[in-house]
């Protein structure tokens, strides 16, 4: 499955070191500042709960983490992992 993830951690920084090595681990890759996008066999609560028990989020901080359809329209302008990489992150056809 392939998921967007993203967060809000208003008392730290974006670049928390815990919660981009926690991503960094499961392999996502970083589209903006604090959205990731994900491939994972583990379900989209599974990812939410690996990151708050990898002491990566207080029950404070707030995430979201949304499976991708295939065939889910999107568009995209100026990403950090640079635009022409981002249809084959969402699983689309380049």
């Amino acid at each position: 499955m392939r998921y967007l993830v993203t967060y809000e951690i208003p008392m730290r920084h974006p670049e928390y070191p815990p919660l981009i090595t926690a991503l960094r681990a499961l392999r996502a890759t970083r589209v903006l500042a604090a959205t990731w996008v994900l491939q994972s066999e583990l379900s989209a609560a599974e990812v939410c709960r690996h990151l708050v028990v990898a002491g990566c989020l207080s029950m404070n901080e707030r995430i979201l983490v949304v499976e991708l359809a295939a065939a889910a329209d999107a568009s995209w302008r100026k990403l950090a992992v640079g635009d022409d990489a981002v249809p084959g992150l969402l699983g689309h056809p380049a």
